[in-house]
């Protein structure tokens, strides 16, 4: 659904689905409102990228790789704290490459879109080497309208000669697949025994469901399982089956009334 959008309507729903989240106290409905956000976001930050035919970053990667051309920054994974005007300048980031290395760092920080700021940053970026951008042509993806997207490059660029990327689609689609069978195995433990140490199997789910809709996402070939319905709603302590059962039954079908009213 989301890869028919433009730039402009996927902003437009990230700003309708916070309103929603701002609305509604289900954490349910907030982890479902959150999901769908973060698709939107990945959607821009995959048109971005695409734009300047470069490919996102896995993992971060610190402002020495851009300046002295690393491929990475050993144990640096997280940016140094950068104050500009009293504002952080790396907040909310994404990192890109092109040929497989470092190329970039995207931005997107608060109370910044003002000339002064702009004038300070692009002269901070000169003296340390890196080229600062304000990109135009695209939205920040990070609360749009409220932070500022600014892209950090290398001052002087390195030509190098592009290598062809290694294709490891059905390598990838068999982690998915195996992810998605670990996925479900929890799941149907979780259907059979709903009660019982809770938070564990929880976590577990929530980090394999992340993991097959944001680690490989862009193999789709797949369908995302959903979490199941016991996860939302535990057993009463002495309840019988068959009122849980009942008590299962009524709650699906409010949710599934509830999502025919936000289509």
């Amino acid at each position: 659904m989301t890869e028919c959008l433009t730039v402009d309507e996927h902003v437009l729903a990230i700003n309708l689905i916070k309103g929603k989240i701002s609305q509604t106290s289900s954490i349910r409905n907030k982890y479902r409102f959150g999901a769908q956000i973060r698709d939107h976001q990945q959607a821009i930050i995959k048109a971005y990228a695409s734009a300047r035919g470069w490919t996102i970053s896995r993992a971060q990667f610190s402002l020495d790789c851009l300046t002295q051309d690393r491929m990475h920054g050993g144990q640096q994974y997280t940016l140094p704290s950068i104050y500009i005007d009293g504002i952080e300048l790396c907040d909310h980031i994404t990192c890109f490459k092109f040929n497989q290395r470092p190329v970039a760092i995207v931005t997107q920080p608060y109370l910044t879109n003002t000339p002064e700021y702009r004038d300070k940053a692009i002269a901070w970026g000169k003296e340390n080497g890196l080229c600062i951008n304000f990109p135009t042509d695209f939205p920040s993806w990070r609360n749009p309208g409220m932070t500022t997207l600014i892209e950090i490059t290398r001052l002087v660029p390195v030509d190098r000669p592009v290598k062809p990327r290694i294709k490891r689609e059905p390598d990838l689609l068999a982690k998915k697949a195996a992810l998605i069978a670990e996925f479900e195995k929890l799941a149907e433990d979780f259907r059979a025994e709903p009660g019982g140490s809770r938070a564990g199997r929880m976590n577990r789910l929530i980090n394999l469901h992340r993991r097959i809709k944001y680690e490989y996402d862009f193999e789709s070939s797949l369908q995302i399982p959903e979490l199941p319905t016991e996860f939302f709603i535990a057993p009463l302590k002495g309840e019988p089956p068959e009122e849980y059962a009942d008590r299962l039954a009524q709650y699906r079908a409010k949710q599934e009334a509830r999502d025919l009213r936000h289509q």
